[in-house]
């Protein structure tokens, strides 16, 4: 894979050049947005890759240690291999470049397809799947509503909450970020009143 690939995929998640002559000098390319700092190298040739930890290292370190605080964790290298990495050599730098963990957090990418085991660069949609909590959370709160309700516990402690979990489910997503007077609303629905019965 070729590092302008790469190029591509930061510039449509909001990442900006950012040009450095310390890191440039070493074939390093920098890209920021307000949360993260991506450094970025094509590795050509197999003895290039090999010598990374000896070249590129301290050079990260350096970069490292001029970061403002909020950066120091959020720095990433990408090690762009556009060469054959058959090699059993090539092979043990790779796991061992993805376990050094010091300066910086570092990915592989050889193949596009490599770059969906990167989360803050992977394209989900917000409402898809697993990744719908809210959704979730509401239909777990209606299941225990009807589940306590089919099995006659109506007459525990918690009748407050589980008989008007429907009307709490709905505040919390209609109207919660809208109403000033949060704590009563709350209240009333939770002693079994609707927020609309004034």
């Amino acid at each position: 894979m070729k590092w302008e690939s790469m190029i591509t995929v930061f510039k449509q998640h909001g990442f900006e050049n950012q040009s450095i002559s310390l890191l440039e000098d070493h074939n390093i390319r920098l890209w920021k947005n307000p949360y993260r700092i991506l450094a970025i190298k094509e590795y050509r040739t197999e003895s290039n890759f090999l010598n990374w930890l000896v070249e590129d290292q301290p050079i990260l370190g350096e970069l490292y240690s001029n970061l403002e605080n909020r950066y120091k964790n959020n720095l990433y290298f990408f090690m762009i291999l556009n060469f054959d990495i058959s090699s059993t050599s090539v092979r043990l730098e790779i796991n061992k470049a993805k376990k050094n963990q010091y300066v910086c957090k570092k990915h592989i990418i050889v193949k596009e397809s490599d770059i969906d085991r990167i989360p803050f660069l992977t394209d989900l949609p917000e409402n898809s799947g697993d990744y719908n909590f809210p959704a979730k959370f509401k239909e777990k709160l209606i299941q225990e509503n009807k589940d306590t309700l089919a099995s006659g516990q109506e007459k525990n402690l918690f009748v407050g909450f589980m008989g008007n979990s429907d009307l709490i489910t709905e505040y919390y997503f209609n109207e919660f970020h809208e109403s000033k007077d949060t704590e009563v609303v709350v209240e009333k629905l939770l002693k079994g009143g609707d927020e609309h019965e004034n």
